[in-house]
């Protein structure tokens, strides 16, 4: 560094004279810090203020420890942003700043002022590359230090650091029996404690206190199901992060559990064991809890911070758990003598929780648990059933167990195939079979399966389903479980086919509901059907199937894919033509009924789109009794359609009718709309220019005859000064005639002033673009709209913004004879907005570029020239913006309009053309 300050002792000499104070200090952090504030404090003869403060691993702030020669700060935490100590520390190295460049940290400006403080000096203190701490100088001088003196104030910073260290080892050792002592007594307050949940609130709180973590949570088998289930302390809940399998060992829970060891890591970014489960974690310990050598649970606790945890904590943790493992397994084995004493009052429980359960889902899967539970759980998995009339089989809904992960997904069971349960169904009779392989009416579904009980779900002598339970023993049931599943079955039935009927109708109306609100402020047909496909797919669900909508030309006599759903690669069904007496759609175009295909390569009518489907659902779409369209659903599971999709898509289709015919109606009244204003407008300025040119042309007339025959009386000399002047004031009464008659012309051709009303630029773009819709499918045209930058309001006359962007699309259309895309951009500014109108099109030369504006000039064949220069006046002089075109021959054109969110101010009343 530069200038070296005359009041500085010699460096040397000050070392030998005060750097032993350090090593001589007492091993106590206070006096340490004090005895590092004292050595820098005196080391420079302008030294005014001296505070030492602490970085705390993974915090983003510095706190203060000691401070000399001020009695109180203004704050004793900063931030490492924006500040010299934070630059200091991710600097490693020594940084000054004088009050010119810098606010002092610490310090506010009216204190440094009274102290006189010129300058600051910030000094990390390193070990092993690790900041420790920061001593801050403040100055009364603002000379820079010179390299001895720099030198000497890193190696008293090099000698702090190392002090500090040996702190914090002494600290860490004189905690141990502290720790000791509190983990016994942390103990002491678990060991009576047998109800499971709180048992576990009261472990995730003692791991909270002793981590101070955000995320705290046990993982614990269940001893009855022997499921893993995890408890967070708080509000926090499974659903909202990700769930490691941890008998496969994934993540850093999966590796504890096989390993039987805690593991730590204090930057989970850099280690590649880490299950992403939460989006904030920087550091995790994970404790496995161990009883007889096996693990029966697992202590995770998570944070935010980079090194939130230290080998101290995981030590703790360890002496806890083996005292954990302990008290659970006691508190569960409680809960199962509990439960077994009190079935009687668990099945009148779930009988009036389930007369009050709306979702079907829900019923079968509180049906299937509590079964579960009841029969003895173990290795045994219940399966809730219900029978699908129209397609002859037994659907899978809920599966609950241990052996449910070798049952295949949506697993169906034709009544055609001879099983023990398609068996009770169709005979309304139990069964009870204790070795399967002596039954001949088992039909395997999971290997391990050696039992297998089977009871109806009776509603008013017909069943609805039934109750399976499948076991890994021989001879695992008996009448006790016989009885206690006709009790479930008997009160389940009432529930679930109230759920049942309230499901379906419940999905029509949802369906129904977003349909409506959304075709409502549809604008095109093309939005409306994907509105109807969208909402018609999610009704029944969209897994493994396709949704299609078709509608009928009358012209063609075929029906024409319009919209597809539920499938990636849209281009293999979009813009298909099938004649309209064709397949399974010409059947039911024919016979206005709906069709079901449960197999298609068994049935004659189909008409293959798609190789990889295996079934179709084919509904009309009927308006005053006329088919219009169909909604076809096609599913790569065969017998995937039932009643329950018909009744769904039948209610679809019925709105879907009337809708469409509503959206064609509308288009077709905007259109007209636009045409007679545009037609109105043709028709005032024709009638205008004819009355112009016939006045006008009266008037040439007799100024013409005049010179005519003054150049008569010339040629013969007749001419006099008299008849002269007599000709000369005619001539001049016709030229004011015509002023007068163009002046006239300026009065009369106006529009009536505009009417500004607040309009979403969003919805209006839409509305230009339905109404262009057909023109640009024509040209095969593609628009690409940010109407999330769109969707606010503006105070415009509608039908004249309208105009102008349906005239700018218009010559972009006509810009591409060859198909592309026209992309319209918004930008939002505090006053006003600018959108953008941008096509890839033949674009303007730089020689006609500048005569655009000119009236009646145009490069269009049948063009009138008109358009840009009404544009130009609605935004320019109705409007109070501006409109730019930018243009490159063989490139594109961009339109620019700038407009004012309000009209503040800005009253119209008649506004000129001009020609």
């Amino acid at each position: 560094m530069s200038t070296k300050i005359e009041k500085y002792p010699e460096p040397l000499h000050f070392l030998l004279q005060n750097g032993y104070k350090l090593f001589l200090t007492n091993l106590n952090f206070l006096n340490v810090y004090e005895a590092i504030a004292e050595i820098f404090f005196d080391f420079l003869a302008e030294s005014e203020i001296c505070i030492v403060s602490l970085v705390e691993p993974g915090q983003n702030d510095l706190r203060v420890v000691w401070k000399k020669g001020i009695g109180s700060l203004s704050h004793t935490n900063i931030q490492l942003e924006n500040t010299l100590s934070g630059n200091a520390v991710q600097a490693r190295q020594l940084k000054f700043s004088n009050n010119s460049l810098h606010h002092f940290d610490y310090l506010s400006d009216e204190v440094a002022t009274f102290r006189n403080i010129k300058s600051q000096i910030s000094i990390p203190l390193l070990n092993a590359n690790q900041v420790m701490a920061v001593v801050n100088l403040y100055l009364s001088d603002e000379q820079l230090l010179d390299n001895d003196h720099e030198k000497t104030l890193q190696i008293l910073a090099m000698q702090s650091a190392y002090v500090i260290q040996q702190v914090n080892h002494q600290l860490n050792e004189n905690s141990t029996l502290h720790d000791v002592v509190q983990i016994d007594e942390f103990a002491k307050a678990l060991s009576n404690i047998l109800d499971v949940d709180l048992l576990l609130n009261k472990v995730l709180n003692i791991a909270k206190v002793i981590c101070n973590a955000d995320i705290v949570s046990i993982w614990y088998q269940n001893v009855t199901t022997r499921k893993w289930e995890r408890k967070y302390l708080g509000n926090l809940k499974d659903s909202t992060a990700k769930v490691p399998d941890i008998q496969r060992g994934e993540g850093i829970i999966g590796y504890v559990f096989k390993s039987k060891r805690s593991y730590l890591t204090n930057d989970v970014t850099q280690d590649p064991l880490y299950f992403h489960s939460w989006k904030t974690t920087k550091s995790e310990l994970t404790i496995p809890l161990l009883f007889s050598n096996e693990v029966k649970g697992i202590l995770n606790i998570e944070s935010s911070r980079i090194h939130a945890f230290s080998v101290r904590h995981e030590k703790m943790l360890s002496l806890l758990a083996s005292q954990v493992a302990i008290v659970l397994r006691d508190a569960q084995l409680s809960k199962i003598a509990e439960s077994r004493t009190c079935q009687v009052i668990v099945l009148k429980e779930i009988s009036e929780a389930l007369s009050h359960q709306k979702s079907l889902d829900s019923v079968l899967a509180k049906i299937a648990k509590e079964c579960y539970h009841q029969i003895g759980g173990g290795k045994r998995t219940v399966y809730m059933m219900l029978i699908d009339k129209v397609r002859k089989l037994l659907d899978v809904k809920v599966t609950y167990g241990n052996l449910t992960e070798e049952i295949p997904k949506n697993l169906k069971i034709t009544f055609s195939n001879r099983s023990i349960v398609s068996a009770v169904a169709q005979s309304g009779v139990e069964k009870i079979v204790n070795d399967v392989t002596q039954d001949p009416d088992y039909m395997q579904v999971i290997y391990a399966t050696r039992s297998e009980i089977c009871v109806p779900i009776l509603f008013r002598d017909e069943v609805i389903g039934v109750i399976n339970v499948e076991s890994a023993e021989t001879g695992a049931f008996s009448e006790k479980e016989l009885e206690l599943l006709r009790n479930f079955a008997d009160q389940a039935a009432l529930a679930i086919k109230i759920a049942e009927l309230y499901e379906i109708r419940l999905k029509q109306l949802e369906a129904l509901l977003h349909t409506g609100n959304k075709i409502r402020s549809g604008l095109n047909v093309n939005e409306t059907l994907q509105t109807i496909a969208t909402e018609g797919l999610n009704a029944i669900g969209p897994e493994n199937r396709i949704l299609y909508i078709q509608i009928y030309d009358s012209l063609k006599d075929e029906l024409e894919i319009k919209c597809v759903e539920g499938i990636q690669n849209k281009n293999k069904y979009l813009g298909k033509k099938i004649p309209a007496e064709a397949g399974i759609s010409g059947w039911v175009f024919k016979n206005q009924e709906s069709y079901l295909c449960s197999d298609v390569k068994s049935d004659d009518n189909y008409c293959e789109l798609n190789s990889d489907v295996k079934s179709e659902l084919c509904i009309p779409i009927l308006f005053q009794n006329q088919v219009i369209g169909l909604i076809n659903v096609e599913s790569l599971i065969e017998n995937d359609f039932g009643q329950n999709e018909i009744e769904i898509l039948q209610g679809l289709a019925n709105q879907a009718g009337v809708a469409l015919q509503n959206t064609q109606l509308n288009e077709e009244l905007i259109h007209i709309q636009l045409e007679l204003t545009q037609a109105w407008d043709s028709m005032i300025l024709g009638e205008i220019l004819s009355g112009l040119t016939h006045d006008i042309r009266s008037n040439t007339a007799l100024i013409s005859g005049e010179i005519q025959w003054m150049r008569r009386l010339l040629d013969k000399k007749e001419l006099t000064i008299g008849s002269l002047g007599e000709y000369l004031t005619t001539i001049d009464f016709c030229l004011a005639k015509i002023e007068e008659i163009t002046s006239e012309f300026k009065k009369r051709i106006h529009k009536q002033a505009p009417e500004y009303i607040p309009i979403n630029l969003g919805d209006l773009i839409r509305k230009v673009i339905s109404l262009l819709s057909g023109k640009a499918q024509r040209h095969q045209i593609h628009f690409e709209v940010d109407y999330k930058n769109l969707n606010f309001k503006a105070e415009v006359d509608e039908l004249r913004i309208l105009r102008v962007f349906q005239n700018i699309l218009f010559n972009a259309i006509d810009a591409m004879p060859g198909g592309g895309l026209v992309q319209i951009v918004a930008k939002k500014y505090p006053d006003d907005f600018e959108i953008q109108f941008i096509d890839k099109g033949q674009g303007i030369s730089a020689e006609n570029l500048y005569r655009i504006w000119d009236n009646f000039f145009t490069t269009k064949e049948k063009g009138t020239g008109l358009g840009l220069g009404i544009c130009k006046r609605i935004i320019q002089m109705e409007h109070h913006g501006s409109i730019q075109i930018q243009s490159t021959e063989n490139v594109g054109t961009t339109v620019i309009i700038k407009l004012p969110y309000q009209q503040k101010n800005n009253k119209c009343g008649v506004i000129e053309w001009t020609l």
